[in-house]
């Protein structure tokens, strides 16, 4: 699928997982420079409805999965933020 720009979703999920690595570096500057920062809005946002979606369907090893996909993150912060929202 295509948007008006002519670009495709790749293209949109190859971006958000460059944003999800630029946030994660930012964490660690903020943290090593001892300045304090609450990512909990920021992690909620790079949560895809599909991730969504296999949490309620209690498909919780199939979202961790896609979470880590779509973000790049380790497994033990992606199930961390998966048991957050099932949580939630």
């Amino acid at each position: 699928m295509f948007d008006s720009f002519g670009r495709n979703s790749r293209h949109y999920q190859r971006l958000e997982v460059r944003m999800a690595r630029l946030e994660r570096m930012l964490a660690a500057i903020l943290e090593h420079l001892n300045v304090p920062y609450d990512d909990s809005k920021a992690q909620d946002q790079m949560v895809s409805n599909r991730v969504r979606e296999l949490v309620h369907a209690g498909q919780t090893i199939a979202a961790i999965k896609q979470y880590r996909q779509d973000t790049g993150v380790g497994l033990a912060e992606a199930k961390d933020v998966i048991d957050g929202l099932k949580g939630s």
